[in-house]
């Protein structure tokens, strides 16, 4: 028979405090389509424009297991720079960006599994 334990942890993450809402992201949208009307060859725009488009669905898809079980969704946040990273509740009371790693050792204490 195998054993092998488990740990996790809260990491918080690289941009912790820069978290945005989305309707600040929807804003940021709509003036850079703006200005791409005006400067359609503007790679750095089409870029900040790409990154403003994943924001958006990042906080869409964190948001969605939310309204489906009916909580409040508006306050649904992420990070200019790792949308990735979800917003968790910390062991300091705070909602920061932050990430869950978690890894399972064997008796041996060889890592057998991460995520």
């Amino acid at each position: 028979m195998n054993i092998v334990a488990g740990d996790g942890t809260t990491i918080g993450a690289a941009s912790r405090f820069q978290k945005v809402k989305k309707e600040a992201v929807l804003q940021e949208v709509e003036k850079l389509e703006n200005e791409l009307k005006e400067s359609p060859e503007d790679e750095k725009l089409q870029k900040e424009k790409e990154r403003a488009d994943e924001l958006v669905q990042a906080i869409e898809k964190r948001a969605k297991p939310c309204k489906a079980s009916g909580a409040k969704v508006d306050s649904t946040m992420a990070t200019r720079t790792e949308p990735e990273a979800a917003v968790l509740r910390t062991k300091t009371h705070q909602y920061l960006p932050a990430y869950i790693p978690s890894v399972l050792a064997n008796e041996e204490r060889f890592i057998v599994g991460q995520h």
